[in-house]
């Protein structure tokens, strides 16, 4: 009887399950022999064999894995059997698409296929026409990560949305400005959230919340002020991303396709015309204040906020709004505007007192503000260090090319865009950029928070769905981050979560914050665990089962049974998977609780690729390091060279 492709598909997965053990098991006999001997070059013939055959299953198996691919039932994880199936059938697993809004989060310690899994969802989300952002912290040896995301955009027909994020090669990467779109309250908590992750002190991230949010508010009253209608505002953020474009073209960095699909009848030499600054004459309200430093709001970076540190800076910005910038009138924009700009003049001013007054308090004399003046800025002085301290981490380098680089935030527009999507990876290297890879990772993430926020604020759905898949997920973990895991699946993010166990989120964001996140996975995946209490909270996760048992009561103290014996039944929860059954788990394999059924997975069989395609750029600092490293490797061998002159030697 012919078999089906899926039985084909469990006969070959099987003979895969086996090749390790063989391979293993020769190369241990190979090891103890002598190379010259007959029997040596037995096992060596052996091992070569075993490879190829390791070749024709590698073949068969994605031939037949590549017919159960269907994004229409769901995301496809393999070969599975539902644990409380008495007939353990083996099934095709696919996960409902969905469910994924809840989350999902991946347990195993290293080298047990979590990487292969991101891989084979991201590659699968992707050609659903879902969008992805993959950080992956640590990078790796032929960035392998990197490179099979870029052959996922590829297999997807949507190279042109692939993006690449880093610092390490700036160059390379996508520029952004994370705090365009953002409410002040947005940007003033997400500087107060870089505060406490980097000095741990409540005092001084409040405070820091507090002149960002002076700051912030006095600049968007003196663009509302002289751009009440948004015209000046409007073009100046048109000329950015025109800017913007011109750089990645300059760079090589914009796709053709992109170029064409975004103005087909242009040539690139018309583009680099169009993109050119129009010196279009905007002049409002006959002001012939200087005010363009601070007048563009909408656009503010964080290198415009670290020049809002100290107390001068906020002074003059309050002198500014106080007594030089006048309120339109209300003929001229219409009493609702008018109302608004009075409101967030007061709103602002208010701010500035808060941070400026020594009594905090708005009724202060201007005489009296003057004489404790310089007393004040004395106080100033060493918040203000430590808060410029901490804005030029991101504004300076490598990172300042990043993220201080340009206005607006290319990432939000193909997330929000109804044409083009996004499939990006974002390497922070916490080795190489220990302080500000997590303040990376969460301007990142926040900005989309804020996004988010947009839809839930006008009820607009995005024509796409957001997987975020973080990898190492617990080394990169911040404060608030559970806000994401909260909210943001009902607004089209679903997060993908991937590290060695429950206590990495613990140990970084205490027992409450892990939790929180722990109980918005509803989509746990368990794989190979060592350590003890990791694997009985990881087989909890992925179910429990009513257990029934008799318990016997005797009713007197005497070995004869008697009227007074008493039966009854006990219930208790028990997990489904045991520590054992976990901790003895094959690379490749683990456990699933998904749409309230648990199953044993043989995962998709994800191959390396043959070839690495992207090779990424050296490093100054890398250059360094491997120059003088060869530079010692030539003088011991001209060293060992005299040497062996000197004793004789002849020298090859």
């Amino acid at each position: 009887m012919k078999k089906t492709d899926f039985e084909n598909l469990v006969i070959w997965k099987e003979k895969l399950r086996k090749y390790p053990i063989i391979l293993k098991d020769l190369e241990k006999e190979l090891y103890v022999l002598e190379p010259k001997s007959k029997k040596y070059k037995e096992i060596e013939t052996k091992i070569k064999e075993h490879k190829q055959t390791f070749i024709v299953i590698e073949k068969k198996i994605l031939k037949y894995e590549a017919k159960f691919f269907d994004i229409e039932r769901g995301l496809y994880k393999g070969v599975a059997i539902d644990v409380q199936d008495k007939k353990k059938k083996k099934i095709p697993l696919y996960l409902k698409l969905s469910n994924l809004s809840n989350h999902v989060g991946y347990t195993g310690t290293t080298r047990v296929g979590k990487t292969k899994n991101m891989i084979n969802d991201a590659r699968q989300l992707a050609k659903a026409g879902w969008d992805v952002i993959i950080v992956d912290p640590k990078g790796g040896e032929d960035q392998e990560i990197l490179n099979e995301t870029v052959e996922a955009s590829f297999q997807a027909n949507r190279a042109e949305d692939f993006r690449y994020i880093s610092p390490a090669f700036s160059d390379e990467s996508e520029q952004m400005n994370l705090l365009f779109g953002m409410g002040d309250e947005e940007i003033a908590s997400l500087i107060k959230n870089f505060a406490e992750s980097v000095s741990g002190d409540g005092f001084f991230s409040e405070v820091v919340f507090q002149n960002t949010q002076a700051a912030v508010k006095g600049l968007s009253f003196v663009e509302l002020a002289t751009d009440p209608f948004g015209e000046y505002t409007q073009y100046l953020e048109e000329q950015e991303l025109k800017r913007y474009l011109n750089l990645k073209m300059t760079k090589g960095l914009l796709h053709d396709v992109e170029i064409n699909r975004w103005n087909k009848t242009k040539t690139p030499d018309d583009l680099f015309l169009l993109m050119q600054d129009e010196n279009k004459n905007y002049k409002f309200l006959d002001s012939d204040i200087e005010i363009e430093f601070y007048q563009n709001r909408s656009m503010v970076t964080l290198k415009t906020l670290s020049k809002f540190v100290s107390f001068e800076s906020l002074d003059n910005l309050r002198t500014l709004i106080k007594d030089s910038i006048p309120v339109p009138s209300i003929e001229i924009v219409g009493e609702r505007k008018y109302n608004d700009i009075i409101r967030l003049k007061n709103e602002a001013l208010l701010s500035l007192d808060l941070v400026l007054s020594e009594d905090n308090s708005i009724l202060m004399k201007e005489e009296d503000r003057q004489k404790t003046k310089e007393r004040l800025k004395e106080n100033f002085v060493k918040i203000s260090k430590s808060h410029s301290v901490l804005l030029s981490q991101l504004t300076f380098g490598d990172i300042g090319k990043v993220f201080s680089n340009v206005g607006i935030n290319p990432l939000a527009n193909r997330l929000l865009s109804e044409e083009n999507g996004l499939i990006a990876v974002m390497q922070p290297f916490p080795m190489k950029y220990k302080t500000i890879s997590n303040m990376s990772v969460m301007a990142i993430l926040k900005s989309i928070e804020s996004m988010m926020g947009l839809v839930g604020s006008s009820g607009r759905a995005n024509k796409r769905r957001l997987a975020i898949m973080i990898d190492e997920a617990g080394s990169i973990m911040y404060n608030q981050i559970e806000d994401l895991f909260n909210k943001a699946g009902g607004l089209g993010v679903s997060m993908f979560v991937y590290t060695q166990s429950y206590e990495d989120y613990a140990l970084k964001l205490g027992e409450t914050c892990a939790n929180v996140i722990r109980d918005n996975i509803n989509t746990p995946i368990v794989m190979r665990m060592n350590h003890s209490k990791s694997a009985k909270e990881a087989a909890e996760s992925v179910g429990t089962t009513l257990i029934y048992k008799n318990k016997f009561m005797a009713g007197s103290d005497t070995n004869v049974i008697s009227s007074a014996d008493r039966y009854s039944i006990d219930s208790v929860r028990e997990a489904i998977a045991t520590f054992e059954e976990i901790n003895s788990l094959p690379i490749g394999m683990g456990f699933i609780r998904h749409d309230m059924k648990t199953y044993l997975v043989d995962f998709t069989y994800v191959p390396s690729l043959k070839n690495y395609p992207i090779e990424m750029p050296v490093l100054d600092t890398e250059k360094k390091v491997r120059h003088i490293a060869k530079y010692e490797d030539e003088i011991l061998k001209s060293i060992a060279e005299v040497q062996n002159i000197s004793l004789g030697v002849k020298v090859a």
